[in-house]
């Protein structure tokens, strides 16, 4: 999965991360060439995206081992996306098979709510609960959605 604008459509946690950074690269090189007059609402603005990546960094780390080291950070973060779009896909083939087929048709999941799943990976009933309305799933449609989770983030990995 590759954005290739930040208008084409919803975002996981993990491409608001390499925008980020990609945009604190950029404005970096920027200032070094034109080192002139320093603008006040510019450096807020840059405190406030660069706590955004500190967080989505530390929530990254808790979820799924990463690598530690300089430059390890970017093959962490395709290892990630090669998740991401293993589990989009498993998710997109399990919402066209119906409930005889163990499948997802009935629940009518969201884009919004895939990309919730993605960032929060939820690893048991309650949590997700609170992405997907308990009234369209049933249990078995719980145990799916939870064991896709678990196999394609490996959630219980250590």
């Amino acid at each position: 999965m590759e954005v290739c604008s930040s208008n084409d459509g919803y975002l996981t946690d993990i491409e608001v991360l390499d925008l980020l950074r990609h945009k604190h690269d950029m404005n970096k090189k920027q200032a070094k060439a034109n080192s002139e007059h320093v603008n006040n609402d510019l450096i807020n603005r840059d405190n406030i995206e660069s706590d955004v990546v500190n967080f989505l960094t530390s929530n990254m780390k808790n979820m799924s081992p990463v690598t530690k080291g300089k430059g390890k950070a970017n093959s962490a973060n395709s290892v990630h996306m090669t998740k991401v779009s293993k589990f989009v896909t498993e998710m997109d083939r399990l919402m066209k098979l119906d409930d005889e087929n163990d499948g997802l048709e009935a629940v009518n999941i969201t884009e919004v709510e895939i990309i919730q799943l993605c960032n929060h990976q939820p690893e048991n009933e309650m949590e997700l609960n609170l992405i997907l309305d308990y009234t369209r799933c049933n249990e078995k449609h719980n145990d799916i959605i939870l064991a896709t989770v678990a196999n394609c983030f490996s959630v219980n990995e250590s």
